[in-house]
């Protein structure tokens, strides 16, 4: 994704950093791949990395809602 996020931030706000990543989009990609909604993105593990990384390049194979997914 080439982007730096913010480590401190939680994850959906951490995301908002990378270009074309809106709130919405990002709270439900949160969501979509079982993060927990504390969870800071410095304390992501690889896995829970590759997850979030699999929902925002496949939204609607995870069943977004078609207007957040355009």
């Amino acid at each position: 994704m080439n982007s730096n996020i913010d480590d401190n931030r939680k994850v959906p706000y951490a995301l908002t950093a990378i270009k074309g990543v809106a709130r919405r989009f990002a709270l439900i990609c949160r969501r979509k791949a079982g993060i927990d909604v504390l969870k800071r993105a410095g304390e992501l593990s690889e896995h829970d990395f590759e997850e979030i990384v699999r929902t925002m390049q496949n939204p609607l194979q995870y069943k977004f809602p078609k207007v957040v997914s355009k």
